[in-house]
Protein backbone atom coordinates (compact mmCIF):
# COMPACT_ATOMS: atom_id res chain seq x y z
CA UNK A 1 0.00 0.00 0.00
CA UNK A 2 1.16 3.50 -0.79
CA UNK A 3 1.75 5.59 2.36
CA UNK A 4 1.43 2.34 4.27
CA UNK A 5 1.81 3.68 7.82
CA UNK A 6 -1.12 6.08 7.43
CA UNK A 7 -3.36 3.49 5.80
CA UNK A 8 -2.57 0.89 8.45
CA UNK A 9 -3.66 3.34 11.14
CA UNK A 10 -6.91 3.84 9.24
CA UNK A 11 -7.48 0.07 8.95
CA UNK A 12 -6.75 -0.47 12.66
CA UNK A 13 -9.48 2.00 13.63
CA UNK A 14 -12.13 0.59 11.30
CA UNK A 15 -15.26 -0.75 12.97
CA UNK A 16 -16.42 -2.51 9.79
CA UNK A 17 -14.89 -5.18 7.55
CA UNK A 18 -11.43 -4.05 6.45
CA UNK A 19 -11.05 -6.43 3.49
CA UNK A 20 -12.79 -4.19 0.88
CA UNK A 21 -10.63 -1.25 1.94
CA UNK A 22 -7.43 -3.31 1.68
CA UNK A 23 -8.48 -4.36 -1.81
CA UNK A 24 -9.20 -0.74 -2.71
CA UNK A 25 -5.80 0.41 -1.49
CA UNK A 26 -4.04 -2.30 -3.52
CA UNK A 27 -5.87 -1.19 -6.67
CA UNK A 28 -5.20 2.50 -6.00
CA UNK A 29 -1.50 1.97 -5.21
CA UNK A 30 -0.22 2.26 -8.84
CA UNK A 31 -2.25 5.45 -9.32
CA UNK A 32 -0.83 6.90 -6.09
CA UNK A 33 2.72 5.92 -7.05
CA UNK A 34 2.32 7.47 -10.49
CA UNK A 35 1.30 10.78 -8.89
CA UNK A 36 3.51 10.41 -5.81
CA UNK A 37 0.67 11.33 -3.49
CA UNK A 38 -1.81 9.63 -1.18
CA UNK A 39 -5.52 9.35 -1.94
CA UNK A 40 -6.05 12.15 0.56
CA UNK A 41 -4.15 14.44 -1.80
CA UNK A 42 -5.97 13.35 -4.95
CA UNK A 43 -7.72 16.01 -7.00
CA UNK A 44 -11.15 15.54 -8.56
CA UNK A 45 -9.43 14.69 -11.86
CA UNK A 46 -7.22 12.10 -10.11
CA UNK A 47 -10.24 10.40 -8.60
CA UNK A 48 -12.09 10.47 -11.90
CA UNK A 49 -9.21 8.62 -13.57
CA UNK A 50 -9.02 6.08 -10.73
CA UNK A 51 -12.77 5.41 -10.75
CA UNK A 52 -13.00 5.20 -14.53
CA UNK A 53 -10.11 2.78 -14.96
CA UNK A 54 -9.43 1.04 -11.66
CA UNK A 55 -12.23 0.90 -9.12
CA UNK A 56 -15.71 -0.42 -9.81
CA UNK A 57 -16.79 -2.32 -12.91
CA UNK A 58 -20.46 -1.37 -12.88
CA UNK A 59 -22.63 1.29 -11.30
CA UNK A 60 -23.24 -0.61 -8.07
CA UNK A 61 -19.56 -1.42 -7.50
CA UNK A 62 -18.70 2.17 -8.42
CA UNK A 63 -21.09 3.41 -5.74
CA UNK A 64 -19.40 1.21 -3.13
CA UNK A 65 -15.96 2.44 -4.23
CA UNK A 66 -17.04 6.05 -3.74
CA UNK A 67 -18.43 5.22 -0.29
CA UNK A 68 -15.11 3.65 0.77
CA UNK A 69 -13.09 6.56 -0.55
CA UNK A 70 -15.34 9.00 1.31
CA UNK A 71 -14.94 6.91 4.47
CA UNK A 72 -11.16 7.19 4.17
CA UNK A 73 -11.25 10.92 3.40
CA UNK A 74 -13.48 11.57 6.42
CA UNK A 75 -11.09 9.64 8.65
CA UNK A 76 -8.21 11.76 7.32
CA UNK A 77 -10.03 14.99 8.11
CA UNK A 78 -11.05 13.74 11.57
CA UNK A 79 -7.37 13.02 12.25
CA UNK A 80 -6.15 16.42 11.03
CA UNK A 81 -4.78 15.03 7.77
CA UNK A 82 -5.63 17.56 5.06
CA UNK A 83 -7.48 16.41 1.96
CA UNK A 84 -7.46 18.13 -1.42
CA UNK A 85 -11.10 17.31 -2.04
CA UNK A 86 -13.60 19.29 0.00
CA UNK A 87 -16.68 17.29 0.99
CA UNK A 88 -17.71 13.91 -0.40
CA UNK A 89 -16.59 12.42 -3.68
CA UNK A 90 -19.62 12.19 -5.97
CA UNK A 91 -18.02 11.72 -9.39
CA UNK A 92 -19.88 9.41 -11.80
CA UNK A 93 -17.40 8.54 -14.57
CA UNK A 94 -18.34 6.73 -17.76
CA UNK A 95 -17.56 3.03 -17.17
CA UNK A 96 -18.60 1.89 -20.64
CA UNK A 97 -15.03 1.20 -21.74
CA UNK A 98 -14.16 -1.11 -18.86
CA UNK A 99 -17.54 -2.88 -19.07
CA UNK A 100 -16.94 -3.60 -22.78
CA UNK A 101 -13.46 -4.84 -21.93
CA UNK A 102 -14.43 -7.28 -19.17
CA UNK A 103 -17.95 -8.32 -20.14
CA UNK A 104 -19.57 -9.46 -23.38
CA UNK A 105 -22.62 -8.05 -25.12
CA UNK A 106 -23.83 -11.08 -27.09
CA UNK A 107 -23.19 -14.77 -27.85
CA UNK A 108 -21.46 -13.70 -31.05
CA UNK A 109 -18.96 -11.59 -29.12
CA UNK A 110 -18.31 -14.41 -26.67
CA UNK A 111 -17.69 -16.72 -29.63
CA UNK A 112 -15.25 -14.22 -31.16
CA UNK A 113 -13.31 -13.92 -27.92
CA UNK A 114 -13.06 -17.69 -27.60
CA UNK A 115 -11.81 -17.94 -31.19
CA UNK A 116 -8.91 -15.65 -30.24
CA UNK A 117 -7.91 -17.86 -27.32
CA UNK A 118 -8.61 -21.45 -28.35
CA UNK A 119 -7.63 -23.52 -31.38
CA UNK A 120 -9.82 -23.84 -34.47
CA UNK A 121 -13.28 -24.81 -33.25
CA UNK A 122 -13.86 -26.98 -36.34
CA UNK A 123 -11.27 -29.41 -34.97
CA UNK A 124 -12.24 -31.82 -32.20
CA UNK A 125 -9.75 -30.85 -29.49
CA UNK A 126 -10.02 -30.73 -25.72
CA UNK A 127 -10.54 -26.99 -26.17
CA UNK A 128 -14.22 -27.63 -26.92
CA UNK A 129 -14.70 -28.61 -23.26
CA UNK A 130 -13.44 -25.23 -22.08
CA UNK A 131 -15.63 -23.52 -24.65
CA UNK A 132 -18.68 -25.49 -23.50
CA UNK A 133 -17.95 -24.58 -19.88
CA UNK A 134 -17.86 -20.89 -20.80
CA UNK A 135 -21.02 -21.26 -22.88
CA UNK A 136 -22.83 -22.84 -19.93
CA UNK A 137 -21.77 -19.98 -17.67
CA UNK A 138 -23.26 -17.60 -20.23
CA UNK A 139 -26.41 -19.74 -20.41
CA UNK A 140 -27.10 -19.35 -16.69
CA UNK A 141 -25.29 -22.17 -14.86
CA UNK A 142 -23.54 -21.20 -11.65
CA UNK A 143 -19.78 -21.40 -11.81
CA UNK A 144 -19.40 -24.97 -10.45
CA UNK A 145 -22.42 -26.72 -11.99
CA UNK A 146 -21.25 -27.31 -15.62
CA UNK A 147 -18.90 -29.98 -14.28
CA UNK A 148 -21.95 -32.03 -13.23
CA UNK A 149 -23.82 -31.90 -16.54
CA UNK A 150 -24.32 -35.34 -18.10
CA UNK A 151 -23.93 -35.97 -21.81
CA UNK A 152 -27.45 -37.41 -21.98
CA UNK A 153 -28.85 -34.10 -20.66
CA UNK A 154 -27.76 -32.27 -23.82
CA UNK A 155 -30.27 -32.24 -26.70
CA UNK A 156 -28.57 -30.97 -29.85
CA UNK A 157 -31.75 -31.14 -31.93
CA UNK A 158 -33.59 -28.68 -29.69
CA UNK A 159 -30.43 -26.78 -28.67
CA UNK A 160 -31.10 -27.22 -24.97
CA UNK A 161 -29.75 -28.73 -21.77
CA UNK A 162 -32.11 -29.98 -19.09
CA UNK A 163 -30.19 -30.21 -15.82
CA UNK A 164 -31.70 -30.57 -12.33
CA UNK A 165 -35.13 -29.88 -13.77
CA UNK A 166 -34.10 -26.57 -15.38
CA UNK A 167 -33.94 -26.05 -19.15
CA UNK A 168 -31.10 -23.96 -20.56
CA UNK A 169 -30.99 -22.71 -24.17
CA UNK A 170 -27.81 -23.37 -26.14
CA UNK A 171 -26.92 -20.38 -28.39
CA UNK A 172 -26.77 -21.44 -32.06
CA UNK A 173 -23.18 -20.12 -32.23
CA UNK A 174 -22.24 -22.73 -29.61
CA UNK A 175 -23.57 -25.73 -31.54
CA UNK A 176 -20.28 -26.97 -33.00
CA UNK A 177 -18.60 -26.91 -29.56
CA UNK A 178 -21.38 -28.98 -28.00
CA UNK A 179 -21.39 -31.34 -30.99
CA UNK A 180 -17.74 -32.17 -30.33
CA UNK A 181 -18.30 -32.52 -26.57
CA UNK A 182 -21.33 -34.81 -27.04
CA UNK A 183 -20.26 -36.98 -29.98
CA UNK A 184 -16.48 -37.35 -29.88
CA UNK A 185 -14.93 -40.33 -28.11
CA UNK A 186 -11.42 -39.01 -28.77
CA UNK A 187 -9.70 -35.70 -29.36
CA UNK A 188 -6.89 -34.61 -31.66
CA UNK A 189 -3.66 -34.05 -29.78
CA UNK A 190 -2.86 -30.32 -29.84
CA UNK A 191 0.71 -30.96 -31.03
CA UNK A 192 -0.59 -32.87 -34.07
CA UNK A 193 -2.71 -30.00 -35.39
CA UNK A 194 -1.50 -28.94 -38.82
CA UNK A 195 0.54 -32.09 -39.34
CA UNK A 196 -0.21 -34.72 -41.97
CA UNK A 197 -0.82 -37.58 -39.55
CA UNK A 198 -3.23 -36.55 -36.81
CA UNK A 199 -2.78 -38.15 -33.40
CA UNK A 200 -5.93 -38.91 -31.44
CA UNK A 201 -6.34 -39.70 -27.75
CA UNK A 202 -9.35 -41.41 -26.18
CA UNK A 203 -11.46 -39.53 -23.65
CA UNK A 204 -12.13 -40.83 -20.15
CA UNK A 205 -15.08 -43.22 -20.08
CA UNK A 206 -17.66 -41.30 -18.05
CA UNK A 207 -21.28 -40.07 -18.28
CA UNK A 208 -20.19 -36.45 -17.75
CA UNK A 209 -20.19 -34.08 -20.71
CA UNK A 210 -16.95 -32.33 -19.76
CA UNK A 211 -14.81 -35.45 -19.54
CA UNK A 212 -11.34 -34.95 -20.92
CA UNK A 213 -8.35 -37.13 -21.66
CA UNK A 214 -7.39 -37.61 -18.02
CA UNK A 215 -10.25 -36.32 -15.89
CA UNK A 216 -13.99 -36.93 -16.03
CA UNK A 217 -15.09 -33.53 -14.71
CA UNK A 218 -13.59 -30.21 -15.74
CA UNK A 219 -13.60 -27.86 -12.74
CA UNK A 220 -14.12 -24.10 -12.60
CA UNK A 221 -10.68 -23.58 -11.06
CA UNK A 222 -9.05 -25.54 -13.89
CA UNK A 223 -11.04 -23.51 -16.42
CA UNK A 224 -9.88 -20.22 -14.89
CA UNK A 225 -6.23 -21.28 -14.76
CA UNK A 226 -6.25 -22.59 -18.34
CA UNK A 227 -7.96 -19.53 -19.80
CA UNK A 228 -5.66 -17.19 -17.87
CA UNK A 229 -2.59 -19.12 -19.06
CA UNK A 230 -3.65 -19.11 -22.73
CA UNK A 231 -4.41 -15.38 -22.67
CA UNK A 232 -1.05 -14.64 -21.08
CA UNK A 233 0.84 -16.72 -23.65
CA UNK A 234 -1.01 -15.03 -26.51
CA UNK A 235 -0.50 -11.55 -24.99
CA UNK A 236 -4.21 -10.76 -25.02
CA UNK A 237 -4.42 -7.51 -23.10
CA UNK A 238 -7.95 -6.29 -23.70
CA UNK A 239 -11.22 -8.03 -24.45
CA UNK A 240 -10.27 -11.01 -22.31
CA UNK A 241 -12.43 -13.95 -21.31
CA UNK A 242 -13.37 -13.36 -17.66
CA UNK A 243 -15.46 -16.36 -16.49
CA UNK A 244 -17.15 -14.58 -13.57
CA UNK A 245 -18.16 -11.69 -15.81
CA UNK A 246 -19.43 -14.07 -18.49
CA UNK A 247 -22.03 -15.30 -15.97
CA UNK A 248 -23.52 -11.85 -15.38
CA UNK A 249 -23.17 -10.93 -19.07
CA UNK A 250 -25.25 -13.97 -19.96
CA UNK A 251 -27.95 -13.04 -17.48
CA UNK A 252 -28.14 -9.52 -18.83
CA UNK A 253 -28.29 -10.86 -22.40
CA UNK A 254 -31.25 -13.10 -21.55
CA UNK A 255 -32.95 -10.21 -19.77
CA UNK A 256 -32.41 -8.06 -22.83
CA UNK A 257 -33.92 -10.67 -25.15
CA UNK A 258 -37.07 -10.78 -23.03
CA UNK A 259 -37.15 -7.00 -22.78
CA UNK A 260 -37.04 -6.60 -26.56
CA UNK A 261 -40.05 -8.91 -26.82
CA UNK A 262 -42.13 -7.67 -23.90
CA UNK A 263 -40.75 -4.20 -23.22
CA UNK A 264 -40.15 -5.10 -19.55
CA UNK A 265 -36.68 -5.86 -18.05
CA UNK A 266 -36.60 -9.42 -16.74
CA UNK A 267 -34.30 -9.25 -13.73
CA UNK A 268 -36.13 -11.21 -11.06
CA UNK A 269 -34.48 -14.65 -11.55
CA UNK A 270 -31.04 -13.52 -10.43
CA UNK A 271 -32.57 -11.82 -7.41
CA UNK A 272 -34.57 -14.87 -6.40
CA UNK A 273 -31.55 -17.11 -6.94
CA UNK A 274 -29.81 -15.38 -4.04
CA UNK A 275 -32.40 -16.91 -1.71
CA UNK A 276 -33.54 -20.05 -3.54
CA UNK A 277 -32.61 -23.24 -1.70
CA UNK A 278 -30.83 -21.44 1.12
CA UNK A 279 -31.60 -20.44 4.68
CA UNK A 280 -30.09 -16.98 4.26
CA UNK A 281 -32.32 -14.40 5.90
CA UNK A 282 -29.78 -11.61 6.27
CA UNK A 283 -26.80 -10.28 4.38
CA UNK A 284 -23.31 -10.04 5.98
CA UNK A 285 -24.13 -6.59 7.35
CA UNK A 286 -27.25 -7.97 9.09
CA UNK A 287 -29.83 -6.19 6.99
CA UNK A 288 -33.25 -7.88 7.02
CA UNK A 289 -33.88 -10.22 4.10
CA UNK A 290 -36.51 -7.90 2.60
CA UNK A 291 -34.06 -4.98 2.65
CA UNK A 292 -31.32 -7.14 1.16
CA UNK A 293 -33.68 -8.29 -1.61
CA UNK A 294 -34.52 -4.65 -2.33
CA UNK A 295 -30.82 -3.81 -2.41
CA UNK A 296 -30.07 -6.63 -4.86
CA UNK A 297 -32.90 -5.48 -7.10
CA UNK A 298 -31.49 -1.95 -7.10
CA UNK A 299 -27.93 -3.19 -7.66
CA UNK A 300 -28.66 -5.45 -10.62
CA UNK A 301 -31.03 -2.94 -12.22
CA UNK A 302 -28.28 -0.32 -12.18
CA UNK A 303 -25.75 -2.79 -13.54
CA UNK A 304 -28.12 -3.95 -16.28
CA UNK A 305 -28.64 -0.45 -17.63
CA UNK A 306 -24.90 0.26 -17.44
CA UNK A 307 -24.28 -2.94 -19.46
CA UNK A 308 -26.91 -1.95 -22.04
CA UNK A 309 -25.40 1.50 -22.36
CA UNK A 310 -21.88 0.12 -22.79
CA UNK A 311 -22.94 -2.15 -25.66
CA UNK A 312 -25.29 0.40 -27.23
CA UNK A 313 -28.37 -1.77 -26.73
CA UNK A 314 -31.67 0.11 -26.76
Amino acid sequence: MYNQEQKEKFLEQLTINAAPFISMFKISEPYEEERQRDLAEFSKEDFEHLLANGLGLTQSSLRLARQRINHYLKWCRDNNIPTTLVGNLNIIPDKSGIIRDRMVGSPEELSWRMDRVFQDRKLATVGCLYRCYLWMLFMGFNKQEPANVLTEEVDLSSLSIIHNGVEYDIPPTALIDFMHAVNCNEFIHSRAIGKQDAVYHARVDSPYLLRGLRTEQLSFDTLQRHVRSLQTKQHIGSGKLVPKQIIISGFFWRAYQIETQSGVPYLSPIIEKAFCGTEISKDPESKPATDYHRYLTFKYTQDYYAWKNAFNLQ
